[in-house]
């Protein structure tokens, strides 16, 4: 045996195991930040939803300003309290009412970028 049959296999790369770590950290970083923007938007439809099914009448009160306004009024909670939550923390509130929705025709194609 010589001494290459011993290297590890990014030996013979150009790559280091450290920039493959780096790389494999981008890109699950970039996955993680997709799927939050997804939830996020998906939130944001169903506070569309909420805005229709409740009659609000502000133009302003719709996605996650409609989502923030209907907590605030359901469980009595102060604006900056709601505003401090994230996606799944407003998720987690609505689940159950979330239960049966479907998002709109098109979110699909939204969500995958086209």
């Amino acid at each position: 045996m010589n001494r290459e049959d011993h290297q590890p296999s990014y030996a013979h790369s150009k790559s280091s195991p450290g920039k493959d770590i780096d790389n494999q950290l981008r890109q699950a970083e970039a996955r993680l930040f997709e799927t939050e923007a997804a939830h996020k938007y998906l939130l944001s439809r169903f506070g569309d939803t909420i805005a229709k099914r409740e009659g609000y009448t502000n133009s302003n009160l719709t996605g996650l300003t409609a989502v923030h306004f209907y907590i605030c009024h359901k469980f009595h909670w102060r604006p900056a309290v709601v505003q401090s939550m994230s996606a799944d923390e407003l998720k987690f509130l609505l689940q159950e009412e979330m239960n049966d929705w479907h998002a709109p025709k098109g979110t699909d194609a939204v969500l995958r970028g086209k």
